[in-house]
């Protein structure tokens, strides 16, 4: 009679619930700390710009990556630190990832606090 039950839910700690009307979606909606940390295996709290590349150009679309990085260099809080990229910068490379994905291009005049204040989707990462 007992068992379990067909779907085994976790309790929802890992993805939070995309909103699509983005009512009450503060600007942070998308937490990208436990992608910064897959990356940062050493925890040394940053990572180095060449390693986040790579990462993502196992898991997404070259162009994607192109574009994204493309105009993340030219933001100057992150072409200062290559060696060493925090997550709040980390944040700002995946939003632009984002941007690439859902409206296929990125102003390449755009600065780090537009990018920070746009409500974007969660990178669809394979």
């Amino acid at each position: 009679a007992g068992g379990s039950p067909p779907s085994e839910r976790k309790s929802g700690a890992e993805a939070p619930p995309v909103s699509s009307s983005g009512t009450s979606a503060p600007s942070q909606a998308v937490d990208y700390s436990s992608l910064f940390s897959e990356i940062d295996q050493k925890k040394t709290g940053t990572v180095k710009l060449a390693d986040i590349i790579k990462y993502m150009k196992a898991r997404l679309e070259s162009s994607v990556v192109k574009a994204a990085f493309g105009v993340a260099l030219k933001l100057p809080g992150i072409k200062s630190k290559k060696n060493a990229i925090s997550p709040s910068e980390f944040d700002v490379i995946m939003r632009l990832v984002s941007l690439q994905q859902s409206a296929g291009a990125i102003d390449k005049s755009i600065t780090e606090e537009a990018v920070k204040k746009m409500v974007l989707p969660a990178v669809q990462l394979s």
